[in-house]
């Protein structure tokens, strides 16, 4: 119990003072730290991240998941990889003007580019599938 006698179990906080800093797609996660005054000792609050939660228990939409990743993988789906850029991070030491706050050189091979060092993130492979006439995609018994 905090001191306010909110149960800390049910309390939610919202940080506006970092929302769409850096990457307006980057969630932020916290946790607390809880000292109990009567015997000193202190807990993490909460115990696992809640990006480690699962987002989903509905089985009709798993089964959808199950389902188009078979389709992806047997039949229609095809290599990809997708590079993200950087938006945060070190900035680029070859061409990174600290007066202008932007690069000096689109060709940077430090940076490729984007003022951060490394330019983009890892590759991440996946099966998809590129349709080149949206309208016409087939619409299965588990959607489109």
């Amino acid at each position: 119990m905090v001191e306010s006698g909110i149960a800390a179990s049910a309390y939610v906080y919202e940080d506006t003072g970092v929302s769409g800093l850096f990457d307006p797609m980057r969630t932020w996660y916290y946790k607390i730290k809880f000292t109990e005054i009567s015997s000193l000792t202190e807990s993490l609050q909460p115990e696992y991240p809640a990006f480690r939660k699962s987002t989903t228990t509905d089985k009709a939409a798993l089964e959808i998941v199950r389902r188009k990743s078979i389709a992806l993988e047997r039949y229609s789906g095809r290599d990809f990889f997708v590079i993200k850029k950087r938006t945060y991070g070190t900035h680029c030491t070859t061409c990174w003007d600290t007066v202008l706050q932007r690069i000096t050189n689109d060709e940077c091979s430090t940076c490729y580019g984007t003022g951060w060092v490394d330019g983009y993130f890892k590759a991440i492979y996946l099966k998809g599938m590129l349709n080149p006439a949206p309208k016409y995609n087939q619409i299965t018994m588990f959607g489109e």
